[in-house]
């Protein structure tokens, strides 16, 4: 499963793919749900990067409905990450969107475009939360990096600053030298 997040992180999706196929369908065979479940989120994550919107976030909210069920704190804060990193994306405009794409998922980007800067700032404030409640420090810092980043695109520089400074203080507890050099030059990008 690791190894399918790590492709997936590095957006080898077609990689990432084969992989968690494999594992969820191990886990389904032999009833092992603490690994099926992780990994069908992050194949909806994948289904989403590649093209398939819709399918994607059914997958995505099917797992965090399960998991809030059956009270699986350890992965919320990681699901609403990573849902939260999507409509960040969306917003950000990071990767160019094909015309077919477009079409496929016409119906979805109608609805959630719009609204997209909000979903995002409500999932990675709802990661903070459930991350806080467990000490989940790495999930945390990424959070708020990512929040002081829609903060910034937002131009709420105030906000901004408040998240990166929050971020750069884990990441230097947690010796995470990339995301600090990262979090360090979005901090200084506000002057």
């Amino acid at each position: 499963m690791y190894l399918g997040v790590a492709y997936a992180q590095n957006s080898q999706f077609n990689k990432a793919e084969p992989i968690l196929e494999e594992v969820l369908s191990y886990s389904r065979n032999v009833g092992f749900e603490s690994i099926g479940s992780p990994t069908a989120a992050f194949l909806g994550a994948i289904f989403v990067a590649k093209g398939d919107m819709s399918n994607g976030f059914k997958r995505m909210e099917a797992m965090r409905k399960r998991w809030l069920e059956i009270d699986r704190r350890a992965c919320l804060p990681t699901i609403e990450y990573v849902i939260g990193s999507i409509y960040f994306q969306i917003i950000e405009g990071a990767a160019p969107v094909s015309f077919q794409t477009v079409i496929k998922n016409i119906g979805f980007l109608i609805k959630n475009v719009p609204f997209a800067a909000k979903k995002a700032e409500y999932h990675f404030n709802k990661a903070l939360e459930l991350a806080k409640e467990i000490g989940a420090d790495g999930i945390m810092a990424q959070s708020y990096h990512r929040l002081g980043l829609l903060h910034r695109l937002k131009k709420r520089n105030d906000e901004a600053k408040d998240c990166f400074q929050k971020a750069i203080e884990i990441f230097e507890e947690l010796e995470a030298e990339e995301f600090l050099r990262q979090s360090n030059e979005a901090l200084g990008s506000l002057g």
